[in-house]
């Protein structure tokens, strides 16, 4: 109804001439059109120009909305790779659809839509423009909106390490990307770690040393360049594992550690190495001692005094090596208890002749 309305007033410019002839604005504060003094000279031309054009700009408000949806609405594209955009309209007379662009595309076009196949996109800042001619209520309308493509180019970031160490090495760490568009967030990490970061470049490099170590054997560096886009954060990769080569590391544990006779014992030796370490073992042997199948550790049945002595752990691989020693001394119970017997009998002794020292003394100063 309102557009209607509004294509009759403004295409029968004798309309408005009538109004301006005939009213003018009531004063009253209603803003309503009443019958008053008619107006005349420059204010009367001007006015006629005014609602002339007011009513033009409503006709191409209301004629225009809604006659062209672009898919998708705002098209974000890698640099180089293919890009499908499409024009449709809701308007059922047409008389011209189509896409107007430099681009190397294919066209193809249906009933009440255009279809633009971008072979690859290798240009920045292009804007196809879909153009539509168009019967609404009989006036013709054209329509050529551009729709602004966001091309984006990343590639993945360059880590350059050794992929293996010694430990005590110095070991350098580049992450570096190029050729940015638009800006990126370049990050080197390991695991949840960020070890530096660089903001808003386009090309840039990050460099970081250490010294390697037992710790660094098997963590994962990466070099991440992250880039947001319309709708989107579109990140790239690079990531290598560092193999750290070192000597064994060791320990000796007993269990139980408060050992009594006849406990069942296990003597654990535990090495950290890269590579694998060979166990090698010396102890007492006694027929209750048996190393483990991997000779990471030894058990000992029903523990005595036999299995007394030192037991020795050593570990090594083409770096170097470790020793590790626990002494166990357990006492014979025999003996424990022939010792504690002497120790009473000496004591009844001491007791013994104590008593007698005193008897004597008492006697003799009795007979004095």
């Amino acid at each position: 109804m309102l557009l209607s309305l509004d294509l009759y007033i403004c295409s029968r410019i004798t309309l408005p001439n009538y109004i301006i002839d005939h009213f003018s604005w009531d004063h009253t504060g209603q803003n309503n059109l009443t019958p008053v003094m008619p107006l005349s000279g420059f204010k009367k031309e001007l006015l006629r120009v005014l609602l002339y054009l007011s009513c033009c700009t409503l006709h191409y408000a209301v004629g225009q909305d809604n006659l062209l949806v672009f898919e998708p609405k705002v098209p974000v594209v890698k640099y180089g790779e293919p890009l499908t955009l499409v024009c449709k309209t809701s308007c059922t007379n047409i008389t011209l659809l189509a896409w107007e662009t430099s681009l190397d595309s294919n066209k193809t076009t249906e009933k009440n839509k255009t279809t633009l196949h971008i072979y690859n996109v290798t240009q920045f800042n292009k804007a196809p423009r879909c153009v539509i001619n168009c019967n609404v209520n009989t006036e013709p309308i054209q329509q050529s909106p551009k729709i602004e493509i966001f091309v984006y180019k990343l590639s993945a970031p360059v880590l350059t390490m050794k992929s293996k160490a010694f430990a005590g090495d110095n070991v350098l760490i580049t992450c570096k990307v190029s050729d940015s568009q638009p800006s990126v967030t370049l990050r080197l990490k390991s695991g949840n770690k960020v070890h530096d970061k660089k903001e808003n470049i386009t090309s840039g490099i990050i460099e970081h040393t250490f010294i390697a170590s037992s710790k660094h054997n098997g963590m994962k560096f990466t070099c991440e360049a992250e880039m947001k886009v319309p709708g989107n954060t579109i990140t790239e990769l690079n990531s290598t594992i560092f193999n750290v080569f070192y000597a064994p590391i060791t320990e000796v544990h007993v269990h139980p550690e408060n050992i009594s006779q006849g406990d069942n014992v296990t003597i654990d030796c535990t090495a950290d190495s890269n590579p694998p370490a060979i166990y090698n073992w010396t102890y007492p042997l006694c027929p209750n001692a048996h190393i483990f199948e991997n000779s990471s550790g030894i058990q000992i049945s029903k523990i005595d005094s036999t299995n007394n002595g030192n037991y020795t752990c050593r570990v090594s691989n083409q770096h170097g090596e470790a020793i590790c020693v626990k002494e166990i001394q357990l006492q014979d119970e025999e003996k424990g208890r022939g010792g504690t017997n002497v120790a009473v009998i000496m004591v009844v002794v001491a007791l013994v002749i104590v008593v007698a020292a005193i008897l004597s003394v008492a006697y003799c100063k009795k007979r004095t």
